[in-house]
């Protein structure tokens, strides 16, 4: 998930989100997803903010996402699909923080996503972090792509 300029014109915030479980730990394990937006999603991997860590995730929308294709897919943002934000301690439940609405693609977007590319206070914490800071600066190497911001 990229939030475009959530710290200023060109200063995104990437989250790497994948699907997870409402339950304590459970937002902290990678789990499957039979349809789209059905479940919960999770950065899994813990942001340090202020003094805490924890894990950022997004909520279902009330309606029952679609099914596995990516044209149907396609078609519930096109639609428009509504998903609660939440943070969460590493033992604890979600707690609802904001809204996030998607309505559409991006045309011509980049998909490179760094989880690094963060601010506001929000920072990739523990040395599994770490590691993938160092695994996606070598991915861009390999790319030609230009370094992290």
């Amino acid at each position: 998930m990229r939030l475009l300029d959530a710290y200023g014109p060109g200063l995104d915030q990437d989250l790497l989100i994948n699907a997870s479980a409402d339950l304590p730990v459970a937002h902290n394990v990678f789990l499957p997803a039979p349809r789209w937006f059905a479940q919960s999603y999770s950065t899994c991997l813990p942001y340090r903010a202020g003094a805490g860590l924890v894990v950022v995730g997004l909520l279902p929308p009330d309606r029952r996402g679609p099914g596995p294709s990516l044209d149907a897919m396609r078609a519930a943002v096109i639609e428009g699909t509504t998903f609660g934000v939440a943070v969460s301690t590493m033992l604890g439940r979600w707690e609802p923080i904001g809204t996030l609405r998607l309505r559409g693609p991006l045309s011509n977007a980049d998909v490179s996503f760094d989880p690094w590319n963060t601010g506001g206070g929000l920072l990739p914490a523990t040395w599994l972090n770490r590691l993938r800071r160092e695994a996606y600066r070598q991915s861009r190497l390999g790319r030609g792509a230009p370094p992290a911001g």
